[in-house]
């Protein structure tokens, strides 16, 4: 099966009369008249009684002087053999908070296990810390966890600052956290997981893994007075259409959008169309077609090589030209090819 992708933002769907380019971010679908067999694009609504053209394609702009727009293979909305959508949702860290009952009379050593348990290869990884624990009263020693922990090196699926109750990470607080300020409960130090393609890391590297979902074992404690006790953990979520995801998508399908095969020898990567405006701050919603090229009435039926093409098309959550409620606006545009292709249902997904 073939795959294309693209992606739209909140560009206009407005062509540049000298270069017939869209705007950098839009959408829109061309289709051939059948009246003049000359390509033109669909703007302003088009009224269901109309009949539906019978080779369209969707387009999407880069906005650069020079540069084409990315364009998908031309199909029929009557050879649509799937359609659906998905709606964005924000990616989440996991998180997990360590509990502290009674003052340190007697100095000691704790020895805390974070243990990552969804690893890219199924495998649990493990990090181990050693807190040196002095005579301090128990409100005290949640600080002594804290410098420990923010000062050692620690594998990228683990935020890079512990917390204590009532601190405000700031920006680069894990989506977990709510505005980035934790809970009020006293004696409480918090941990945090990192989301996929985070660089709140204690090198500054990148996790490329899934959303972390993060447990603590307390190993041992030679300190006397002082309980620790983990608290119940929040599993991550790898959320749906992070920029992160749509990235990698992206990334994956350079050769068929922009020709970019050969990456030793041609090594200018084309720019990226997801925009980043934050790791956890963009999502995108996905529609997906799958499209008989030859006329097949049913997926998996071959008449030919390749006969199927899957096509999504990932939209950025709140795009004002892409989620409108007028006929006019791209989702409406591909519901009303697809309702009148066949049975499916209209998606909804603003």
């Amino acid at each position: 099966m073939a795959k294309e992708f693209l992606i739209g933002e909140i560009g206009s769907e407005t062509y540049d009369g000298t270069n017939n380019t869209l705007a950098d971010t839009g959408l829109n679908i061309e289709f051939i008249d059948p009246a003049t067999g000359k390509v033109d694009s669909w703007s302003g609504a088009l009224a269901t009684a109309n009949p539906v053209p019978d080779a369209v394609r969707i387009v999407q702009g880069k906005g650069v002087a020079g540069v084409s727009n990315v364009n998908s293979s031309w199909f029929s909305p009557r050879n649509i053999l799937a359609y659906d959508g998905s709606k964005g949702a924000t990616a989440k860290a996991g998180s997990i908070e360590l509990d502290i009952a009674g003052d340190c009379t007697v100095a000691g050593v704790l020895d805390l296990k974070f243990v990552l348990e969804n690893g890219s290869t199924g495998l649990d990884q493990f990090f181990h810390l050693s807190v040196d624990i002095t005579a301090v009263a128990d409100d005290a020693i949640d600080a002594l966890i804290k410098t420990a922990y923010n000062a050692a090196v620690k594998p990228e699926w683990l935020f890079h600052k512990a917390a204590l109750s009532g601190d405000t990470l700031g920006t680069d607080a894990p989506a977990a956290v709510n505005g980035g300020i934790l809970a009020t409960a006293t004696d409480r130090i918090y941990f945090h997981g990192n989301i996929s393609g985070a660089t709140t890391t204690s090198s500054g590297r990148e996790w490329d893994g899934d959303a972390s979902r993060i447990n603590l074992i307390v190993e041992a404690n030679t300190a006397t007075g002082p309980v620790f006790t983990p608290q119940t953990k929040a599993s991550g979520r790898n959320g749906i259409g992070t920029y992160y995801q749509v990235k990698a998508m992206e990334d994956a399908m350079m050769g068929i959008n922009y020709g970019y095969y050969n990456r030793r020898n041609l090594p200018n990567t084309p720019a990226n169309s997801a925009v980043d405006a934050g790791i956890a701050a963009v999502n995108y919603n996905h529609v997906s077609l799958i499209i008989s090229r030859d006329g097949s009435t049913s997926v998996g039926q071959i008449k030919g090589v390749d006969n199927l093409i899957e096509l999504k098309v990932a939209m950025k959550t709140g795009g004002a030209n892409l989620f409108l409620a007028a006929s006019t606006d791209f989702l409406s545009k591909l519901n009303l090819l697809a309702g009148n292709a066949g049975s499916f249902n209209s998606l909804t997904l603003g």
